[in-house]
This record gives C-alpha cells, sequence and structure tokens, in this order.
C-alpha cells in the first residue's frame, strides 16, 4: 500500500489516480488506511509508525519538488499527517475489541 502511495505521489500528474474530486480527501484516506494497516501491524509501536510515517509523507512531499509535474507542499503533509493519526487511531479499536470479548467461561478477557 505505502509502494503505490509512493508511486502515485512521484508519478507524472498524468499518471495519478482520481479517486474524488477532493485530493485533500484522497491524502487523507490514502494515509488513513496505511496508518490503521500498520497499526493493526505493530501494535505495540504506533508512536514510532506515526513519526514513520510523517517523516516518508515529507520525504515524499520534497521529492515532489524534483519532478517537473508535482509540487511538495506544506497543507498536503499536514493533511497525510492527519490521516495517518487517524488510521493509528482506528488501529486500537480492533484491539480493545479483542480483549474485551467474552471467553467461553462468559467472562471477559484481559
Amino acid at each position: 500500500m505505502l509502494l503505490a502511495i509512493v508511486f502515485v505521489t512521484l508519478a507524472p500528474i498524468q499518471l495519478r489516480p482520481v479517486v474524488s474530486s477532493s485530493p485533500a480527501l484522497e491524502r487523507l484516506c490514502a494515509f488513513g488506511l496505511v496508518g490503521l494497516a500498520f497499526g493493526v501491524a505493530y501494535p505495540k509501536h504506533r508512536l514510532i509508525l506515526l513519526l514513520g510515517i510523517v517523516v516518508v509523507a515529507g520525504g515524499l512531499e520534497a521529492a515532489q519538488n524534483l519532478t517537473f509535474s508535482r509540487h511538495g507542499r506544506l497543507p498536503d503533509l499536514e493533511i497525510k499527517g492527519i490521516g495517518a493519526l487517524i488510521g493509528l487511531l482506528a488501529s486500537c479499536i480492533p484491539g480493545k475489541w479483542l480483549r474485551q470479548r467474552p471467553t467461553r467461561s462468559g467472562r471477559a478477557s484481559l
């Protein structure tokens, strides 16, 4: 998923798929899904994951300035960071739900 984002971010603008009329919403959702996936996969490292995803997003924004048809902007980085944060926060929900599920004895497992 992250490799797809790298490609879409650095590819010429004509190759960028358009999913909605709002590029900001697309960025938010894409990085939200990345945050969710990594947060579920590595639940004990969410803070490091958030920092890592934001660093990668910042690197991609900077790299866009090296291409001819793209431009990196701070507001885009902010949206991507917010998306990653929302995804990582959402990744906490399945863990809490699983810990509170009743066991066969009828008591919640801790």
